[in-house]
Order: structure tokens, then C-alpha cells, then sequence
């Protein structure tokens, strides 16, 4: 039976319970212009139905005690959602359309793009991947309407990470980015399949390989025959070819393959191409292919390929070089002041006669007849220096000084200290903070696992925080070699430093005891010093106990607060896995929930 009653600011007609209460089918209409019509329980709009705003805005579907959930259609202004809703949110799948063609289709959390989702936009470019919380982040494919595609990670809405950029004439770069550019260890292909491999730094190769050519030969001859007919201004002005006087020293390219010194003249097709940044006018740099003239396309992070007709713009003013450090950079040092001092040296703040500053650690080696251990020691830095990663401090090599006895060990000097300075002044540090530099933590331990290297030494003593917030792993790889000379030299055989970071398989000398799983027990409790503004086990006053405390106890360290953010605890939880073979590895730590908003 319908009935209409006064509902205070408003009036409702259609079916009512026993006591009078909107209850079954029925259609309310508020004063404001506002009407709801559909299902009610207890006075509640509950099941389907269709509520309209004044301004003409509506939603088609399910409520559950008077908030849209389930299924549901919403019309707002010029956009169109349709999908799941979870207490007046979008939450779930679904697919919102815009008027101005904007359209992703995917997850939602919380009314924002969270998950696996697909993103068309108005200028052409379509992501398909991760998002956290609206932010293109993890792993992604992008592509604009010219051709050009990157497939790989995304960090803040950019290529970070690992991935592959595509342009459409076959060029191609795959390695690591920085912000939208190639930065760090990449190879580059070109269409005739010659390719240049080794380090970039923000969009430029550092040129110490060579390019790679394909028929190499009778490239130079052809070369040869053509560059007396063309002027260098010429040259440099060729749309579609370039020339860069090359020359590369013996080295090693990407794949460990000789590259041989030369200088590249070109003057045909085929030829090669020195990569260069584009800055879009939006501010936005982008990784092209080559300096083949190409417009940057207007609100997109990619480059697009001019038509061979257009007109080459003056060539623009050459970027500084930022020269490479080399061992005889290092000679010469002088000392500006001391960072810290330890157990055998300590690390200085230097300036090199080049120019550059940087930072050296000098370890004390006492008396030592025998080179075994130094001759390994030298090798692993000169391992360490082939690696780059924005989260790992670059090291750039080592000397031995005979008259005083010591080696010195030079490193990138990081401005803004070590974690346990931030941490001993702030006391504890940000949920979100920690989060975010936990996340570049993992990166940076992801790499070096990556690599095969095991860091051993994980503590807020040796991760490094520059000025504008970016995380980095020192005293990596060659720490243990540091340890077994220093022991030997200092006639000292027992443990050296404090356990307190150290995994139980390590203190119990497990098979196994320093493979990677360890360096992920040892981010747990360099996350415990940011959660707590203490080291772990912090009860224990002396290293014996600590050791007694880690290898026979079962819980997590006492200091954590019950109030923990729950995807925090759940994190360390999984890091303070007792069985190593259960730990995640790094990259699994990278898809744990709490990594998932960094």
C-alpha cells in the first residue's frame, strides 16, 4: 500500500513497515529539489535505486544503510563512473569517463586510482600498469600517440628504475632511469643495429664506451669518402644524421664484452647517434632517441619523431660535462674535515686537485706482511665501482698509502648524513618518511642482490640521506673484506662491530649465514631504529648478550610500539621471519602493502 508522509524536510510517497518507517519501495523528495527513489529499509535508502541532485548529478544502483555500495552507475558533472562502490566511495573496479576523453578503467581504493589500472588521455597517452593512490607507481607500460613506448617501473609518476624505451624507428634504450631520463648502467640499439652500452648520467652517455657498429668497416670507409664535402657547422646542423668526435678508452661494455678506441665520423645513413635530454616546455624531460631533431609533444613525457621536412633548430649549447673520476684524480687529496671516526680509521670530507669533493674513508692498516687480503680487498672496489644505482653511494676507487700506513677508500660524499644522525635528532621519524626511504632502502638492496652482492652491514650507521631526501646504502660488498683486514693487521680475530642489526642464521654461523635473506633481518631493525629512535634490542647493555638475545628469542624486538601502524608491524613482521628460507627477498619486500604507497 503507498502512502506520503512528511519527512521533516521533505516528503516521501510509497510503502511503510508497521511503525510508520520508510520501509519496501518508495520515492523521497527533499526541499532542496534532491529525490531518492527505490529501496528503503528502516528509513534507510537500502538495495537499488536512483538518487538525483539539484545540479542534474545522479547515481544509479546499490545503497546499503543509506551510503552507495555495490554496484552503481554515478553521473558528476562531466565525468562518468561506473563500478564498485564501497560506503560512498569509489572502491573496487570500475571505469570513470570524462568529457575531455580522459579515461581509466581499473581499481579504485578509497576514490582514487589504486592497482592495476589502464589511463587513456586527451593527447594520445595511454598507461597501463600500477597506480598508488592516483600515481602512476610500479610496474607500467607507457605509450604516446607518436609510438614511443617505456615499459618498465615507474616511481612518482616517472620512469625510475629498470625499463625499456621504444621510438618508432627502431631505436631503442633499455637500463636504468631517473626521473624520466636514462641515468645509471643502459644499453642503447640503433636501427642498423649498432649500439653503445656503459653509464648515463641525467640523458648523456659518459662516453667512455665506444658505439658498437654493425659492418663497421665499411661505415668508416664511407665516412672517409663524404666528410671533405661537408663542414663541421654542417654536420652538427643535419637533421637526420649526427657526428660526435668520440673517443673511448679500452674498457668494458654492459655485457662485459671488449669496446675498442675510436673516433666515429658520420656522414650516411646509419650513422651514430649520441643521445641527448629533451626538456619539454612543460618542464618535463623525456629520454629521446638520438639527436635526430625531435619536438617534444605538448603534455606528454615521451618525444615524437618531426617529419623529415622540418626545419633543423639551431644546435643548442653544449651541456656541461661532468668528467669521470679517475685513479690519478685521486692522488693529490687534500682533507677538509672529519665526518666520523671508527674502530680502524675514519672518513673525511676531501677535495681532489680535479675539483670535485668527495668522501674517503682511510683504514689504518698496522703491521702486515701478507698482500693476500689487500690485493682482494682491491679487487671488490673495483667491483663496487662498475656499480651504479641512485641508491647506493658510487664509489670511485682506492689507494694505498705506505707511509702511513693505511688505504683510503673514495666514495661519493653524501651531504646530509647518515640515518641514525636524522634519527638521534628527530628522535623517531614520520610513518610516511619511513616508508619512503624504506622503500629506496629495498631498491637499493634489491641492485645489489641483483648483482650478486650481499651488503652484510645494514644499520642506520651506514645509510646515507642527502640534502633533498634521497636514501643511499654505503659500506656495501666490501665491508667483509675491510673487517678481515683490519682483524688481521690489528691482530684482532673476534667479532667486529655490534650484532644488534645481524641475523640469527649469521650469529649461529648457519650454512647460509651471509646469503641475502640476512640483509633483509638487518632492514627490519634499521626500520625499528626510525619506528623507535633506538637500535633494536636495546635492553641488552652489552654485544654478548645481544647475541645471546637474537639467536634464542622468538618475538620481534621489544621496542615496537602495540600502536603500530598495522601495515608497518606487518612488514617488519615478514623482515624478522627467524627462517630465512620464509623471508622475502627484496623484491618480494617491494610488494608488500606497506611498500605499495611509498
Amino acid at each position: 500500500m503507498m502512502e506520503e508522509i512528511d519527512i521533516g524536510d521533505g516528503t516521501y510517497v510509497g510503502e511503510l513497515d508497521e511503525e510508520g518507517k520508510m520501509h519496501g519501495r518508495g520515492k523521497a523528495t527533499w526541499d532542496t529539489g534532491e529525490t531518492y527513489e527505490g529501496e528503503w529499509e528502516y528509513d534507510n535508502m537500502h538495495g537499488r535505486g536512483t538518487y538525483k541532485w539539484a545540479d542534474g548529478d545522479s547515481y544509479i544502483g546499490e545503497y546499503v544503510d543509506g551510503l552507495q555500495h555495490g554496484q552503481g552507475e554515478h553521473r558528476e558533472g562531466n565525468s562518468l563512473y561506473r563500478g564498485e562502490w564501497q560506503r560512498d566511495e569509489r572502491h573496487g573496479r570500475g571505469i570513470l569517463e570524462n568529457e575531455d576523453g580522459t579515461v581509466y578503467e581499473g581499481t579504485w581504493y578509497h576514490n582514487e586510482r589504486h592497482g592495476q589500472g589502464r589511463q587513456s588521455d586527451p593527447n594520445g597517452e595511454v598507461y597501463e600498469g600500477e597506480f598508488v593512490h592516483g600515481v602512476r607507481q610500479g610496474r607500467g607500460v607507457l605509450t604516446n600517440s607518436s609510438g614511443d613506448k617505456y615499459d618498465g617501473e615507474f616511481v612518482h609518476g616517472q620512469p625510475n628504475g629498470e625499463g625499456e624505451y621504444r621510438w618508432p624507428d627502431g631505436t631503442s634504450y633499455k637500463g636504468q632511469f631517473l626521473n624520466g631520463m636514462k641515468h645509471g648502467q643502459g644499453c642503447e640499439r640503433l636501427p642498423d643495429g649498432s649500439w653503445v652500452a656503459g653509464t648515463w648520467n641525467y640523458g648523456d652517455h659518459d662516453g667512455k664506451q665506444a658505439v658498437h657498429y654493425i659492418n663497421k668497416k665499411e661505415l668508416e670507409d664511407a665516412a672517409e669518402e663524404n666528410i671533405a664535402k661537408l663542414s663541421l657547422e654542417t654536420l652538427i646542423r643535419q637533421p637526420s644524421g649526427t657526428l660526435s668526435s668520440l673517443s673511448a678508452s679500452p674498457t668494458s661494455t654492459i655485457d662485459g664484452s671488449p669496446s675498442q678506441p675510436s673516433t666515429l665520423n658520420a656522414a650516411t645513413g646509419g650513422a651514430a647517434k649520441v643521445q641527448t635530454v629533451i626538456a619539454s616546455p612543460h618542464g618535463k624531460n623525456t629520454p629521446p632517441a638520438s639527436t635526430t631533431h625531435r619536438e617534444p609533444q605538448q603534455q606528454s613525457h615521451t618525444a615524437t619523431v618531426s617529419s623529415p621536412q622540418a626545419a633543423a633548430p639551431p644546435p643548442p649549447p653544449p651541456a656541461p660535462v661532468v668528467k669521470a673520476i679517475s685513479e690519478q684524480d685521486l692522488e693529490g687529496w687534500t682533507a677538509h674535515k672529519m665526518l666520523g671516526k671508527g674502530s680502524f680509521g675514519a672518513v673525511y670530507e676531501v677535495a681532489l686537485p680535479c675539483g670535485r669533493i668527495v668522501c674517503v674513508k682511510v683504514i689504518e692498516l698496522g703491521s702486515i706482511s701478507d698482500g693476500t687480503e689487500l690485493e682482494k680487498l682491491r679487487g671488490e672496489i673495483a667491483l663496487m665501482k662498475r656499480l651504479h644505482h641512485t641508491n647506493i653511494v658510487q664509489y670511485f676507487g682506492c689507494l694505498e698509502d705506505k707511509a702511513k700506513k693505511t688505504i683510503n677508500i673514495f666514495m661519493e660524499l653524501v651531504s646530509g648524513g647518515t640515518l641514525n644522525t636524522f634519527v638521534k635528532k628527530f628522535k623517531t621519524i614520520p610513518v610516511p618518511t619511513i616508508r619512503n626511504w624504506t622503500h629506496q632502502m629495498v631498491l637499493g638492496v634489491k641492485y645489489l642482490h641483483d648483482c650478486g652482492i650481499v651488503h652484510r652491514d645494514i644499520k642506520g650507521d651506514n645509510v646515507l640521506v642527502s640534502m633533498d631526501g634521497v636514501l643511499k646504502l654505503a659500506d656495501f660488498g666490501c665491508s667483509k673484506s675491510i673487517d678481515d683486514v683490519c682483524s688481521k693487521t690489528h691482530g684482532c680475530q673476534t667479532m667486529v662491530g655490534t650484532p644488534y642489526w645481524m641475523a640469527p642464521e649469521v650469529i649461529k654461523c648457519d650454512a647460509g649465514g651471509y646469503g641475502m635473506k640476512s640483509d633483509i633481518w638487518s632492514i627490519g631493525c634499521t626500520v625499528v631504529e626510525m619506528v623507535t629512535g633506538k637500535p633494536p634490542w636495546p635492553e641488552c647493555n652489552s654485544m654478548w648478550a645481544a647475541v645471546y638475545k637474537i639467536a634464542n628469542s622468538t618475538g620481534l624486538p621489544t621496542e615496537i610500539p602495540k600502536d603500530l601502524d598495522p601495515q608497518l608491524m606487518s612488514f617488519l613482521e615478514v623482515c624478522f621471519e627467524r627462517d630465512p628460507s620464509r623471508r622475502p627477498s627484496a623484491a618480494e619486500l617491494l610488494q608488500h602493502p606497506f611498500m605499495a604507497v611509498a
